[in-house]
């Protein structure tokens, strides 16, 4: 019979222990961490310039006037105001000029409102009766420029004179001629 064999004649070693890829694994294992140090060195500082930028917007805001800041925040817009009329002083100047020269010596002016873009002046005057408040009506529809007048509210004052109401509107080709 033959024999049994139990024990191969030719046995191989089993190694235990680090093999060959131990080198790359380690050397992945390396970057890795120098990356993660990296950046976590990097958020670090990023963070405390963060705190020193708070820090210093703090107390800037603590040096801050803010009745100045008003205040010229006031006088911005009091200027940009300002520019809308000089910029339209020349409408403003020839349109009084040109209710002046149309007003009749009697009639005083109480109040003015004027709206340039629209060329629309608007009065509260007074005049010694409602003639003469015909005849300055009269005379401003004698002017070619005046597009369109109204007079309203009218009252006898205890003085005697008469109080009125007035809106003119120009003719905007004619206006500045």
């Amino acid at each position: 019979m033959p024999e049994l064999e139990l024990l191969p004649e030719k046995t191989q070693k089993i190694q235990v222990g680090p093999k060959e890829n131990f080198w790359p694994v380690l050397l992945f294992l390396v970057i890795t961490l120098a990356l993660y140090g990296g950046l976590f060195f990097y958020n670090q500082t990023l963070k405390t310039k963060v705190q020193d930028l708070d820090a210093a917007i703090i107390s800037f805001n603590e040096g801050r006037d803010k009745q100045r800041e008003d205040r010229i925040s006031e006088v911005k817009a009091k200027l940009s105001q300002t520019q809308g009329i000089l910029d339209s002083h020349i409408f403003w100047s020839k349109g009084f000029k040109k209710i002046q020269q149309l007003t009749l010596p009697s009639v005083q002016f109480q109040s003015i409102v004027a709206s340039v873009p629209e060329l629309k002046f608007e009065f509260r005057a007074t005049a010694p009766n409602l003639t003469t408040i015909a005849k300055q009506g009269a005379n401003f529809l004698a002017d070619n420029s005046i597009q369109d007048i109204s007079i309203s509210q009218i009252k006898i004052l205890t003085t005697g004179r008469t109080e009125f109401g007035i809106k003119l509107i120009f003719n905007k080709e004619r206006f500045l001629k």
